[in-house]
């Protein structure tokens, strides 16, 4: 809310000493992170950190300007959370699924943050029995592509990211088919979650039964380039044609149909008011990230 985008991404790469480890900490990518950081070392007109062995250690310059804006930082954050709680209106918590990819909950992140009265935390929803518990639930919703059944609790179908295959120009005249039986896969290690792997998987057997896929811990920047290389192709969200330049890249939407990602918005039947509103905010967002 107040807090500056740069601030708060240099501060959580200086307390994770990893651009991976803060990107998943904050729920965004890591290409824009690391943009972020030069962006301030450009600014700034010197580094910022320096790599050691594995992780990312602050300059002198960095540890002086952590220590000057850590203090800063916390106070805003404070006061955030003080406003986001205005007297006569009541604050809900939203659990979203951490098995969700990477770039699904950098896009609920950013949707409901806009929202003052919600606060978001990350669970992972591991079977059927993941449910509300009366008045002692931390949980007013969850937001999961899992179906979860339970008398007391509505589903609500939230729009559904649409998914298309990256693959690199030179096989700009090769069919889909042939591509996804010929060429491997290279997937987000989230994606090889059997909940992920169970909701994708049925949409594909049109194409193949078995599809050579390789998991890697990569973020979608670090996979984009090597689709843009040739050496791989990737099922990813229609919305990174915004972020990864089309000169490199082709994207195939397929040919019958669609490959979605379901998400379902669940909530507790008698609480159906309290959620229409943040409902109908997040479908308008989500159709607004597929222009």
């Amino acid at each position: 809310m107040f807090t500056s985008k740069k601030m708060k991404h240099f501060i959580a790469v200086a307390q994770q000493k990893s651009i991976k480890r803060a990107s998943e900490t904050l729920f965004i990518t890591a290409s824009p992170l690391s943009k972020s950081i030069a962006a301030i070392e450009d600014k700034l007109g010197c580094p910022l950190f320096e790599r050691r062995d594995q992780s990312l250690e602050l300059t002198e310059f960095g540890q002086i300007l952590y220590q000057k804006l850590l203090p800063i930082y916390e106070k805003i954050n404070n006061i955030e959370k003080d406003v986001s709680k205005p007297s006569g209106k009541k604050s809900y918590t939203i659990c979203i699924d951490k098995d969700y990819p990477e770039f699904v909950l950098s896009n609920f992140s950013s949707i409901l943050e806009k929202i003052p009265t919600i606060k978001v935390i990350y669970e992972q929803v591991v079977s059927h029995d993941f449910i509300f518990q009366g008045d002692k639930s931390k949980y007013g919703a969850i937001i999961t592509f899992k179906n979860i059944r339970n008398d007391d609790i509505v589903r609500h179908d939230l729009p559904c990211f649409e998914m298309v295959f990256a693959v690199a120009r030179k096989y700009e005249n090769i069919p889909l088919v042939q591509l996804i039986n010929e060429i491997p896969w290279i997937q987000s290690t989230t994606a090889h979650n059997p909940g992920l792997r169970n909701n994708i998987l049925p949409q594909l057997m049109k194409y193949t039964s078995r599809p050579t896929v390789i998991y890697r811990d990569y973020d979608i920047a670090t996979r984009m380039k090597l689709v843009s290389e040739g050496n791989f192709i990737s099922l990813v969200p229609w919305s990174a044609m915004k972020m990864f330049s089309p000169d490199n890249i082709r994207y195939i939407k397929c040919d019958e149909g669609k490959f979605i990602l379901n998400d379902y918005f669940h909530y507790k039947s008698d609480e159906a008011n309290e959620w229409k509103k943040v409902i109908s905010f997040m479908s308008e967002n989500i159709i607004n990230s597929h222009q």
